[in-house]
């Protein structure tokens, strides 16, 4: 019983320290300047991507040299330069409180 006290303890200072799990809204291409490619997941071939365009888990974005993209998610937004490749890992997270 002792042992459950102890668990059920260590289980609340850990939810307290790292806060709840929030999900982050979908992101999306806002804006593109250039070459910009997408490939889905599981997908080896690139396409030519247009803005507004959801980017699920697994996508991947190439910008081609002096190319740019921003991508956006909720109120962040990522700027990425030339010959750059970024891949969507996840869509929610544990922030500390």
């Amino acid at each position: 019983m002792k042992a459950f006290f102890k668990g059920a303890a260590l289980a609340l200072l850990q939810r307290r320290r790292l806060g709840p799990v929030v999900s982050v809204p979908d992101a999306h291409l806002n804006h593109v300047e250039g070459s910009v490619a997408h490939a889905p997941q599981g997908d080896r071939e690139w396409h030519d991507v247009a803005p507004k365009r959801v980017l699920k888990r697994g996508d991947r974005l190439w910008t081609d040299r002096g190319s740019r993209a921003e991508v956006q998610a909720g109120g962040h937004a990522l700027r990425i330069n030339d010959q750059t490749q970024l891949t969507r890992r996840t869509s929610a997270r544990a922030l500390p409180s």
